[in-house]
């Protein structure tokens, strides 16, 4: 509808207050339902005189902003930020050398994903990636040309790093894990993220990705108290009574 120009003044709750009451007005107060921002300290004390003065107005967080650092959260537990790393570097060497990205697409189909810089959920979609091209990547480390390659004085070192982990048992036992906890909440993530209307159905599928973790046999009792603390701190940063109205299963 209308940008405003904010470059060098102080966007402190006020001054959004203000612009969001001018929005409204313009508008018409009847045809608003919420008014979401993100999570910054001014944007949440912003939401307060908003809807004290227009009390069928709910001020929301960005529900795709609270599930990104739910996954932040997740990621910053030492088990799994051991795991992602070590993803990471497996796609960093991979994809870095020329040449052995060659190697790998002799073998693959899907391409290596990279982690994004402003989105916490893609360390998982990479994991994910990994996940689905383990048999491509055994294949490629054990092959005589990439060998070959990787032996050479300025590989050797970091090269023999790489393919111990994509042959370690260990190490796709812990990526499958790691996946497997974070998924159902990255797929929440994509539902508040896309095109379609969905508030109805963010507490069923918050419970829902919640539960996979009390159901996950694989995690002991004190991964999954940290973890559960995590999903209801985060639930509730983005909770509002919205989504408890227009609760669906």
């Amino acid at each position: 509808m209308s940008a405003t120009d904010t470059s060098g003044k102080e966007k402190n709750a006020q001054c959004i207050a203000q612009l969001l009451w001018e929005q409204i007005e313009k508008v018409g107060q009847e045809k608003v339902v919420q008014v979401v921002m993100d999570s910054a300290a001014s944007s949440v004390a912003a939401g307060k005189p908003v809807t004290e003065k227009y009390p069928g107005i709910v001020s929301s967080p960005c529900s795709a902003h609270c599930l990104d650092l739910l996954l932040e959260d997740i990621g910053k537990l030492h088990w799994v930020g051991a795991v992602i790393d070590q993803g990471k570097e497996v796609v960093k060497f991979l994809t870095n050398h020329q040449q052995a990205l060659a190697f790998y697409r002799l073998h693959a189909s899907l391409e290596l994903l990279k982690r994004g810089e402003t989105r916490f959920a893609t360390h998982f979609v990479m994991l994910q990636r990994l996940q689905q091209c383990k048999d491509e990547l055994q294949e490629t480390v054990v092959s005589k040309e990439y060998k070959q390659w990787v032996s050479k004085p300025k590989y050797k070192e970091a090269g023999s790093l790489i393919t111990h982990a994509i042959l370690s048992g260990d190490f796709w036992d812990n990526v499958v894990q790691v996946v497997n906890l974070c998924i159902p909440f990255v797929e929440v993530l994509r539902l508040a993220d896309g095109q379609v209307p969905c508030t109805g159905k963010m507490y069923w599928r918050m419970f829902q990705a919640h539960q996979s973790i009390v159901d996950a046999v694989e995690l002991p009792a004190q991964s999954k108290a940290q973890l559960a603390d995590l999903v209801m701190k985060r639930w509730t940063m983005l909770h509002t009574d919205l989504h408890a109205a227009w609760f669906c299963p």
